[in-house]
């Protein structure tokens, strides 16, 4: 999928990319092929991976929706904070 760079206009192809940093945190992001501007998705860490595999299970017995979107929100959340803590 293309995107138009923020910074220098071009459009760059949106290849999600991994980098480990502290720990067990994982940074999600994709870069400007162009300008090599670096766009945050979000971070995780292993709690959230085991949230996010829950998750998965709970959609692949197709759960409750109020029960997947609960999850949803929890990851969310978690998430949120995460890249909270880090970023300041």
């Amino acid at each position: 999928m293309k995107a138009e760079c923020d910074y220098c206009g071009k459009p760059s192809e949106m290849k999600p990319k991994i980098k480990r940093s502290k720990d067990t945190i994982k940074k999600h992001y994709f870069q400007c092929d162009h300008c090599k501007h670096v766009y945050v998705i979000g971070y995780t860490n292993k709690d959230i991976d085991q949230e996010r595999k829950r998750l998965r299970k709970l959609q692949s017995k197709n759960a409750p929706i109020e029960r997947i979107e609960q999850k949803q929100k929890l990851i969310e959340s978690k998430m949120n904070n995460l890249r909270i803590q880090i970023e300041s």
